[in-house]
C-alpha cells in the first residue's frame, strides 16, 4: 500500500511535524510505502523519522507517485498542490484539522468530497458547528498516547523535579521556575529556544511534575506523571478527576478556563495542591487509555476510511482545476523564500566562521605584539 502524507515542514518539535512523523512511522511498521511532502524537513525532527520513509519538496516533486492509496494531509494548500497542480489520485484522503484558528489547518474548499477530516478536540467541533460547517465527513481523533505508555509504573515519592514543557512560554512560568530552583526543586525547560529534543516517556519519567498543555498532557498522565496544565493562554491548573473531562473537551489547552496566575501564585498553588493531585493519577491514566490509545484510535479510524467510497478525482480535477494555480503559487513561493532564508543563515553562519576566525588571528598577532614589545623592552634594559 502506498500512503502520502503532506505537512508545511518536518524540521522542529511542534505539534503537526510530530504528528506527521509519528504517522508515518506507523505506516512503515506496517511495511506500507509512505512519502511525506513538506516545503522545508531538516534536524533535528528529521532524525526521529523512520529511514525508509522517502522525503519530497517542491525542487523534487516529481517523484510523487502518480496514484496513492491513502493521503493523510495537514494543511490544505500542499493538499491543493498535490491534487490540483500535480493531479496525483488516490483512493482515499484524511484530511487531520489540528487547530480551530490556525490559517494552515483551515477546511479546503472541497472538504465535502474528502473521506474523513479529522478535529482534535470539542472545543474544534463546536467552533465548525457556529461556522456552519457540514460535519456528515468528520471524524473525532485526539491527541494520542501509544499503549506501552500505560504499562509504566511511576513510583511517586514526593515533589522533586519538574519540567516544563512548552514553545510559547510565558515570562510567569520562567519567573516560577526561578522561585522552584530558589526552594531547591530542580527544574528543567523543554522546547522552543530552551532544551529542543523529542519528548517522550523516557524523558518524562525523570520527574515528578510536568507543567505543559497539549498532546504533552496526554503523554504524562497516560504514564502516571501529575500535571499542572498551564501556558501562554493562562490554564486549567493540576488536571484532576473533577476537571480532566472539561480540559480534554478543550484538548488541555489551558482555554477551558483560562486562569491566569502570577509566578508566586503559581509556585503557591503548585506546591499546596500536589500532594492533592497525586491522587488522581490511577483516575487520570485509565481516562486517558479509554479515550486517547494511539493504536485504537488509529485502527478505528483507518477502518472506518477504507470502507467508504473512493474518491472520484478526475470530477474533483474537474471542479476545482483552478487550485491548480494556488497550490503551485503557494507552494513555489514559500519554498523559495525558505531557500532564500536558509541561504541567508547559510551565509550567516559562515560570516560568523570567518569573523570567529579574524578574532584567532587578531589574537594571535596581539600576542606577537606583546611578546616582541616585551622583548625589545629586556634589549633596553640590558643596554642600560
Amino acid at each position: 500500500m502506498n500512503i502520502l502524507l503532506t505537512n508545511n515542514r518536518i524540521k522542529n518539535f511542534t505539534g503537526s511535524e510530530i504528528d506527521t512523523v509519528t504517522i508515518a512511522n506507523y505506516f512503515i511498521s506496517l511495511n506500507y510505502n509512505v512519502d511525506i511532502f513538506t516545503l522545508e524537513y531538516s534536524e533535528p525532527l528529521i532524525n526521529n523519522l523512520d529511514e525508509k520513509v522517502r522525503i519530497i519538496c517542491y525542487k523534487t516533486a516529481d517523484l510523487l507517485l502518480s496514484d496513492y492509496d491513502l493521503i493523510w494531509s495537514h494543511h490544505f494548500p500542499l493538499l491543493d498542490y498535490v491534487l490540483f497542480t500535480k493531479k496525483v489520485k488516490t483512493k482515499y484522503i484524511n484530511y487531520s484539522c489540528l487547530s480551530s484558528f490556525e490559517p494552515y489547518e483551515m477546511m479546503p474548499i472541497y472538504y465535502k468530497r474528502l473521506s474523513n477530516i479529522t478535529y482534535l478536540s470539542n472545543e474544534t467541533k463546536e467552533y465548525f458547528k457556529n461556522q456552519k460547517i457540514d460535519m456528515h465527513n468528520f471524524s473525532f481523533f485526539p491527541n494520542y498516547v501509544y499503549d506501552r505508555y500505560f504499562d509504566n509504573e511511576k513510583n511517586i515519592e514526593g515533589l522533586k523535579r519538574i519540567c516544563i514543557v512548552s514553545n510559547h512560554i510565558p515570562k510567569e512560568l520562567i519567573e516560577t521556575k526561578k522561585l522552584l530552583e530558589d526552594n531547591k526543586y530542580i527544574v528543567d525547560i523543554y522546547g522552543s529556544g530552551y532544551n529542543e529534543t523529542m519528548v517522550d516517556s523516557n524523558l518524562l519519567n525523570k520527574y515528578d511534575l510536568v507543567i505543559t498543555i497539549g498532546k504533552t498532557v496526554n503523554y504524562a498522565l497516560g504514564l502516571g506523571i501529575p500535571v499542572f496544565c498551564y501556558d501562554h493562554f493562562g490554564g486549567d491548573l493540576y488536571i484532576t478527576k473533577k476537571n480532566i473531562k472539561d480540559s480534554f473537551n478543550y484538548n488541555f489547552s489551558g482555554r477551558y478556563k483560562k486562569i491566569k496566575l502570577s509566578a508566586t501564585e503559581i509556585y503557591n498553588y503548585i506546591i499546596a495542591n500536589y500532594s492533592s493531585a497525586v491522587k488522581s493519577i490511577k483516575y487520570n491514566k485509565k481516562f486517558i487509555k479509554e479515550n486517547c490509545s494511539f493504536e485504537n484510535n488509529i485502527d478505528k479510524l483507518l477502518k472506518k476510511v477504507f470502507n467508504l467510497p473512493q474518491i472520484d478525482c478526475d470530477s474533483l480535477n474537474l471542479n476545482y482545476s483552478i487550485l491548480k494555480y494556488y497550490g503551485e503559487l503557494f507552494v513555489r513561493e514559500i519554498s523559495n523564500g525558505t531557500i532564500i532564508i536558509n541561504d541567508l543563515k547559510d551565509i550567516n553562519s559562515k560570516l560568523n566562521a570567518t569573523n570567529n576566525e579574524l578574532n584567532n588571528i587578531n589574537t594571535k598577532l596581539l600576542k606577537v605584539c606583546d611578546e616582541r614589545l616585551e622583548l625589545i623592552n629586556n634589549l633596553r634594559k640590558d643596554k642600560k
